[in-house]
């Protein structure tokens, strides 16, 4: 749509949000107005019970990441600067103060007490997701999938309890950002953050990039990190896999042998068997 000096918008009209990730989307406008990779949001609104909750926003032109792949293969500068940048965003992301771990309200606090506390009703959400799977060979693989995030869990208890609150976003998938024209960065969707650890963002992004140079570029832009943050990384990784598989295994929306994450030649299968294989390998925590 148009206005009468022909700038252009968009209107996202929302479908129904995750039951475990609620939407965040009007917080996040809010806090991160502003924001140089965040386009402007003109206006939002949370819907009603018979009417769906949408979003105003400015129209820019571009391609996604997703679109972008075999370019920035081509262009190895351009990649690494594009991931540096998604790395400043994350940055700006979790220097925002939160209280409390989990789904965050308009008052970016929340729902749970500690971290450990959010990653046990997660993990116990997964764990019937998996239980629900049909195929048995399905079921038995991703069940070692589980009893290593369980491990990790237990032996990682000091760890994760210790981490603190930051706004995570937790939707770092390759179809959700975008380069403009000039080659800028703008994060298109805004709508699934969680107060959580930040280097949660860490392993969402090897979730969808874990094999590729994307993911080696990020590392090197987010800079060292310690033996156990490694580990916790890989941690998330593992979860953030699990739950999409789960997904699609659960709602038969691809074949679970062959799906991969966007843009990732490697199928979900193989990487969680990295990340158990890794995890198992350094578990000394």
């Amino acid at each position: 749509m148009e206005d009468c000096q022909g700038r252009a918008y968009v209107v996202k009209v929302y479908a129904q949000t995750s039951e475990f990730i609620g939407n965040c989307e009007q917080v996040a406008y809010m806090r991160l107005k502003g924001n140089r990779f965040v386009r402007n949001c003109l206006g939002i609104d949370r819907g009603q019970v018979d009417a769906p909750a949408w979003a105003i926003m400015e129209y820019i032109p571009g391609v996604t990441l997703l679109d972008a792949i075999d370019r920035l293969h081509a262009n190895c500068e351009l990649e690494r600067r594009i991931v540096a940048e998604i790395v400043r965003f994350i940055r700006d992301c979790v220097a925002i103060n939160v209280q409390g771990y989990g789904n965050i309200n308009a008052q970016l606090r929340g729902q749970h007490a500690t971290w450990p506390d959010f990653l046990d009703h997660h993990l116990d959400h997964l764990d019937q997701s998996v239980r629900k799977i049909e195929s048995a060979a399905v079921c038995a693989k991703m069940q070692r999938g589980f009893e290593c995030l369980q491990r990790f869990r237990l032996g990682a208890a000091d760890f994760l309890h210790a981490r603190l609150p930051a706004f995570v976003p937790v939707d770092l998938n390759m179809s959700n950002f975008l380069i403009d024209a000039d080659e800028r960065l703008i994060a298109l969707d805004l709508e699934n953050f969680l107060a959580a650890d930040p280097l949660l963002a860490l392993g969402e992004w090897a979730g969808h990039t874990f094999g590729t140079s994307r993911y080696g570029a990020f590392l090197h832009a987010w800079g060292m990190l310690e033996n156990l943050e490694q580990a916790c990384v890989r941690f998330y990784a593992l979860l953030c896999n699990m739950d999409v598989l789960t997904y699609i295994a659960n709602n038969h929306v691809a074949s679970v042998d062959h799906a991969c994450p966007w843009g990732n030649p490697h199928r979900f299968f193989d990487l969680i068997e990295q990340h158990i294989e890794w995890l198992e390998a350094h578990d000394k925590y």
